[in-house]
């Protein structure tokens, strides 16, 4: 599946769209990288809605590592897999959401949406343990129309 083909949600990003986020680990273009093994046991959705011209991400999360912080990014696309996609990136918005005492959290990120975005999507990550390259990663499952 590629970025350009992959699944879209309907034109609805108006009134909200709610997306799972899924144990794969997507690169800028939406394909998802293959041999990348999840490690996260965790649950979590986003409501992605556009308003004028912003773009915004509800993100729900529950079994999450206690008291930890993730990095939520909130990015637009479509993008090339050959462009990055770090926070502060044009097109990209961040947001960190700490979890509680029982590994649940939410956060909202917002963007203003770029001239050539046509949809948006989430990419959730924790830190990694000692010794390991990543941390948990959750991402949407579906792209999410913004124009």
């Amino acid at each position: 599946m590629t970025g350009m083909s992959a699944a879209t949600a309907g034109a609805e990003a108006a009134n909200g769209v709610m997306v799972p986020l899924t144990a794969f680990y997507r690169s800028c273009d939406f394909t998802v990288l293959q041999f990348v093994a999840a490690t996260g046991f965790g649950s979590g959705q986003s409501t992605i809605h556009s308003s004028g011209n912003s773009v915004t991400a509800q993100v729900n999360f529950a079994i999450g590592t206690p008291n930890t912080a993730y990095q939520v990014r909130l990015i637009q696309g479509p993008r090339p897999g050959t462009q990055k996609c770090i926070a502060g990136d044009p097109g990209v918005a961040s947001a960190v959401l700490h979890t509680d005492r029982n590994g649940t959290g939410s956060v909202t990120v917002t963007d203003t949406i770029e001239p050539w975005a046509k949809n948006a999507w989430v990419f959730m990550e924790g830190p990694p343990d000692p010794g390991q390259i990543r941390g948990e990663f959750y991402t949407s499952e579906i792209l999410t129309a913004i124009n």
